[in-house]
């Protein structure tokens, strides 16, 4: 399993790194004069608590608040001045990680094995990624993606039964043994219906994949707005991969804190920080 796991990530770093190679030398292309160049925000780290302020909309560059977009710009810059090779460098790292990432969740979705390293080649090299790849300054998609597909990852790796796809582990928080060869599935443990720390210390890596799952949430969603979406797409994970019965047990254990930080972070991004720019509500409505 770690061999074939490290011979697909070889694989797919050197098919990627192949397709954009030859971005490493351009210049700054569309939005990165004005969310890089001539931004003096990003060139001091005195400015940070900006990041959180509604002066952030004045000096920022940004119609939108996306406060971890603009601290990757406050590193950038510190590591690379304005020469862009650096920056079109992180955005490559960037899209290596997202598309690890992908292959990861493929191999552990059920029914993933054979499927999951030739769905994230092509994730990898597809066109329609080249404009998010290629220009600096829309990065917050790749940003986005990353911390989306980390909170999926560890909400496989909370609910995952031992068996599903060849991975002999036992999830974080209790949950069905699923029997390859006949689809029965079985209960592994008894659990409650909330994480607990119990004294094997599984209760405890419970509440530690959940807490680190809300963080890769809370990242996307500070990268990009789309991510509080995760709630819907972990419901429909499991809807379409582990039945109803399944779905509805884990909306009652865990779905609900992703809601919750989904609708803390609409009132945060769409009332407390929203641009002047912007219309009075979400969507305009």
């Amino acid at each position: 399993m770690r061999t074939r796991t490290t011979t697909a990530f070889l694989l797919l770093t050197c098919v990627i790194v192949a397709a954009y190679l030859n971005a490493l030398p351009n210049g700054f292309v569309y939005d990165d004069d004005s969310t890089i160049v001539s931004n003096k925000l990003v060139k001091d780290w005195r400015n940070l608590p900006v990041l959180f302020k509604r002066d952030y909309f004045a000096v920022a560059g940004e119609l939108s608040w996306r406060p971890l977009v603009t601290l990757s710009y406050f590193l950038d810059y510190a590591l690379w001045g304005l020469s862009p090779y650096g920056y079109h460098l992180t955005n490559l790292l960037l899209h290596l990680t997202g598309t690890w990432l992908f292959y990861v969740f493929a191999r552990a979705t059920p029914g993933g094995g054979r499927w999951a390293l030739p769905a994230a080649l092509l994730f990898g090299v597809h066109p329609m990624l080249s404009e998010t790849v290629n220009g600096v300054s829309f990065r917050e998609d790749m940003l986005a993606m990353a911390g989306m597909l980390g909170a999926m990852v560890m909400y496989q790796g909370m609910t995952r039964g031992r068996g599903e796809n060849g991975f002999n582990v036992q999830s974080a928080c209790g949950g069905l043994n699923v029997q390859r060869s006949t689809g029965a599935e079985s209960p592994i443990s008894p659990s409650p219906p909330y994480p607990t720390a119990s004294p094997d210390g599984t209760g405890a890596k419970c509440v530690a994949f959940l807490g680190l799952s809300l963080a890769a949430q809370a990242a996307a969603m500070a990268a990009k707005e789309v991510a509080v979406l995760l709630p819907v797409l972990i419901v429909g994970y499991d809807l379409c991969f582990r039945g109803r019965e399944h779905a509805a047990r884990n909306a009652k254990r865990f779905v609900w804190a992703y809601g919750a930080l989904s609708a803390a972070f609409v009132y945060v991004r769409f009332f407390a920080m929203k641009s002047a720019a912007e219309t009075a509500a979400p969507m305009g409505l």
